[in-house]
């Protein structure tokens, strides 16, 4: 069979052909000649913590953390910062949580096992014993396969379904369904048929003969079917492995809870190699609870992972993380004292105190020691509640977990009301503003602040959009939870012009998402209105509304855009104090800027 230079498929690839080929020899000469056009307001990017607009000939140093604006086309720098700081909004994506290993293969490495299986659970967990979420998946017996495989196949269904969806929303007009089958297949490329045993026939063209015509046909369906086929085993398998990695993921919790002392120890030992230069990224070991909490998030932004995790009995473990007890931190801690009360070596220093209010005696090496210990719990909860807010952030189906009731699952003589991710949150957050760290560590330790800014990150996650959670953290008081924890931060900062940059970024995401509370409830009243009564008046008060005017005065122009453009949403719903001017507040801290400008016109316009 021969292609014959008269078919309609050849003439119409053709045409296409050299058009597209022409736009895009004009697009590269419009871009070569634009790069030669001398910019005289080009210039040399300083990159600092803030984010700087790059127009048109600037150059940036390498390594700067860039962020495009696709309405607009603009281009935004700023310097790196940590894990934790690496997206405002705290959404932070994680697309390659693998491990690689030397022979350049990555893979999925299952967690460690724990040889000690005749430990009873309540022993290891004890305070907080999830007796019932015991999972009936099982997790041990299955291995992932190789990761690079599943993201093989996950690529090639993708661009498989692609391509027939090109077929199915098609408006290439006269095009007949013989011909449009023809050129979605013409598009795959040639091992796609080479791994199903065919070859793709040649168009016979107008002038071949009805029985080539109905032979071309039967191939080109028979090709057709065997995709279908291809497409849907591909997809199975790729489901199939999804749910062996949310399993194993699931496992390396429950182990963790099993044995957290073990597990951090391990992690201090690789942060330690890592330190000495050994090329060690937590993050991308699968065998750590970093590594596993890291790409359990990076899986979690998938909707049908989502539920699959907590269809699996995911969700109660996860939330437990975010508790203290699990963590063995007392128990540690009275280990090492013994271990060093029976020591020549250790030279007894400190005094710590405990969770009863004694004091036990600690060597300085200790003491770093159990700080270094209570960092990596903090950043083990940080991990947690970035997975639980990415896990439901903007899905109304996972509304219920943020009141799903835990308290049948807690071994406690007595339980006050619902325990559920919100109202642990709530008490992390009321201890962060009542209590100093222990140890001596300082308030503005940075796992301390990743941990908090994920806590709100986290709550926030499950209370917008989400009314039922809203009456429950309003019934629990939670907007004076908030507000104390606000107002700690605001006495350890000090002045706004003077405060630490991670203080100052949780204290901007509480106030916006107090306002955005504020703003649901009003513009989207629910049928029960009582409900949604008392949630604004708790919320709208002078102490919430006036808070954007009091970060306005930091000079951060992004950030006095985004509390001015706040203040301006606000304000038809606020109750100020009498005497207070939000214009005489704002005013003074305004700095030359259009958008500023342009906001604050309009307060004028509507005070």
């Amino acid at each position: 069979m021969t292609l014959r230079k008269n078919s309609p498929l050849i003439r119409k690839h053709t045409i296409r052909y050299h058009f597209l080929l022409g736009i895009w020899a004009m697009l590269i000469l419009f871009l070569v000649y634009s790069d030669l056009i001398p910019n005289a307001s080009a210039k040399e990017i300083v990159a600092t913590d803030e984010w700087q607009k790059v127009n048109q000939g600037d150059t940036i140093p390498p390594g700067l953390h860039v962020k495009i604006d696709f309405e607009t086309g603009e281009k935004w720098v700023k310097l790196l910062e940590n894990l934790d700081d690496q997206n405002d909004d705290f959404q932070i994506s994680n697309a390659a949580m693998r491990v690689i290993s030397p022979d350049g293969q990555v893979k999925n490495t299952p967690p460690a096992k724990d040889n000690k299986n005749d430990r009873s659970r309540q022993e290891a967990i004890k305070i907080t014993q999830l007796a019932n979420a015991e999972l009936t998946a099982e997790a041990s017996a299955k291995i992932t396969s190789q990761l690079l495989d599943q993201s093989q196949r996950k690529k090639n269904m993708i661009d498989s379904i692609s391509a027939l969806n090109d077929f199915e929303a098609d408006n290439t007009v006269g095009e007949t369904e013989l011909e449009t089958m023809y050129r979605t297949l013409t598009s795959l490329p040639r091992e796609e048929f080479q791994s199903m045993g065919m070859t793709l026939p040649l168009d016979p063209g107008f002038d071949a003969s009805v029985e080539e015509k109905q032979e071309f046909e039967r191939q080109l369906r028979e090709i057709w079917n065997a995709r279908q086929d291809l497409l849907k085993k591909m997809e199975e398998e790729y489901l199939a492995d999804v749910t062996d990695v949310i399993s194993e993921r699931i496992e390396s919790i429950r182990m963790y809870l099993e044995d957290p002392a073990r597990e951090i120890h391990n992690v201090l030992l690789l942060k330690k190699k890592e330190q000495m230069g050994n090329d060690n990224d937590l993050g991308l070991n699968l065998g750590t609870i970093i590594g596993a909490l890291h790409d359990l998030e990076f899986q979690l932004t998938d909707l049908d992972n989502a539920r699959e995790f907590h269809d699996m009995g995911g969700w109660p473990l996860l939330v437990a993380l975010l508790t203290d007890s699990v963590h063995g931190f007392e128990s540690e801690m009275h280990m090492l004292a013994k271990v060093e009360a029976h020591s020549i070596n250790a030279t007894v220093s400190n005094a710590v105190s405990v969770e009863n209010g004694d004091f036990i005696s600690m060597s300085q090496e200790g003491l770093e020691m159990l700080k270094d210990y209570q960092r990596v719990i903090w950043e083990i909860q940080g991990l947690a509640c970035w997975c639980i807010g990415t896990a439901v952030k903007n899905v109304e189906e996972f509304h219920p977990w943020a009141v799903e009731d835990f308290a049948s699952l807690l071994d406690l003589k007595r339980v006050d009301g619902p325990v559920n991710a919100i109202s642990i949150l709530l008490e992390k957050l009321d201890n962060d503003a009542t209590q100093v760290p222990q140890l001596g560590i300082s308030a503005s330790d940075s796992n301390l602040r990743m941990k908090q800014k994920f806590e709100v990150y986290a709550l926030g996650s499950l209370l917008r959009g989400n009314r039922d959670a809203i009456y429950y953290f309003d019934s629990v008081s939670g907007s004076s939870t908030l507000l104390a924890f606000y107002n700690s931060l605001m006495e350890m900062g000090q002045k706004m012009l003077t405060m630490e940059a991670g203080a100052l970024k949780i204290l901007e995401k509480l106030v916006l998402l107090v306002g955005d509370i504020i703003i649901d409830v009003q513009l989207n009243p629910a049928q029960n209105i009582e409900s949604d009564k008392v949630v604004f008046a708790n919320l709208a008060t002078h102490k919430w509304c006036s808070l954007p005017a009091q970060i306005f005065q930091h000079p951060n122009t992004m950030m006095k855009r985004r509390m001015l453009e706040l203040i301006l949403n606000l304000y038809p719903y606020c109750t100020y104090d009498d005497g207070f001017n939000i214009l005489a507040e704002v005013e003074p801290y305004m700095v030359e800027d259009e958008e500023l400008h342009e906001h604050f016109i309009s307060l004028q316009n509507i005070y």
